[in-house]
């Protein structure tokens, strides 16, 4: 279910002045999190870019997060989006304020767009909490976020209908076969694309980028095959990265499949992957095929 809990501890945004508010923050659950994304691009009059968002980790460095700032600073008003920075150390947290805040009194009449999507409370995220010294941290309250029909219409625009979801309830149905029938019959290139297994972003780019000079040509389409994965979390933001944005950076390495590139996405029928996607809530406003005996 996506609901978005109420902060108290920021003020309520006011819609109108929307301009004027720089920082913006999104509490949510974990299953709301792009929904807070789109939400955010929507409210603002941004288009959804794959390299205006950030996903934190507990493995990010001050680096990456120093590098994240100034973009977010310079990119003339431009949203940059910061993903669950809850996950940062304490250490970075703080390096991160501390430098926003060096940069925000150096030009203090500089237009920068900040939007924070969290799933931990306001009043608990270290972050947030001295980012409020700078009395620009506005809370977005769930009834300025997309609804449920807003957010399918986002969807499918980025989507654009060239992309199918092919499942079954359960195994030995043909989902590879009617995939590579369907694109034969196409008359595409059929491309495969496995993942499964312990996920390595990195790694996934590497061969993605490999298989990117064969992805050059509108004869082609793809097929992603998605066996049992140990981290739904990280398939989860990598697959609406790479099935919304087409592209995806979540590690060192980055990855880019053409808009005009029909993507077939095979699932896994176990009983766990089932289970585990229903958690990826965009398969909800897809093109879906469900094989039956």
């Amino acid at each position: 279910m996506l609901t978005v809990q109420r902060a108290k501890q920021t003020k309520a945004i006011d819609v109108k002045n929307l301009p004027l508010n720089k920082i913006l923050v999104v509490e949510t659950l974990y299953e709301g999190i792009l929904r807070g994304i789109l939400s955010l691009f929507q409210l603002t009059k941004g288009q959804p870019q794959v390299h205006h968002i950030f996903y934190c980790s507990d493995t990010t460095s001050w680096t990456e997060m120093r590098a994240f700032a100034y973009r977010c600073f310079y990119s003339q008003g431009a949203l940059h989006q910061l993903i669950q920075p809850e996950l940062l150390s304490a250490l970075v947290q703080d390096q991160f304020t501390q430098f926003l805040h060096k940069l925000a009194k150096q030009q203090p009449k500089r237009l920068f767009r900040l939007g924070i999507v969290t799933t931990a409370s306001n009043s608990h995220l270290q972050l947030v909490n001295s980012l409020k010294a700078l009395q620009i941290v506005s809370t977005i309250q769930d009834q300025d976020l997309l609804d449920k029909t807003a957010l399918q219409e986002v969807i499918k625009e980025l989507i654009k209908g060239n992309s199918t979801l092919v499942t079954s309830h359960i195994a030995g149905l043909g989902k590879s076969t009617y995939i590579h029938d369907e694109i034969q019959r196409n008359h595409k290139l059929y491309i495969k694309f496995s993942i499964s297994g312990s996920i390595n972003v990195d790694t996934l780019a590497e061969r993605l980028r490999t298989l990117g000079k064969k992805m050059t040509s509108i004869d082609v389409a793809l097929h992603i095959d998605i066996g049992v994965v140990d981290n739904i979390q990280q398939l989860n933001e990598l697959l609406y990265c790479l099935l919304l944005f087409r592209s995806f950076r979540l590690g060192q390495e980055a990855a880019y499949i053409p808009a005009n590139i029909p993507i077939y996405i095979e699932l896994d029928s176990s009983p766990h992957s089932l289970t585990a996607h229903a958690k990826i809530i965009y398969f909800n406003f897809y093109h879906v095929i469900i094989l039956k005996l």
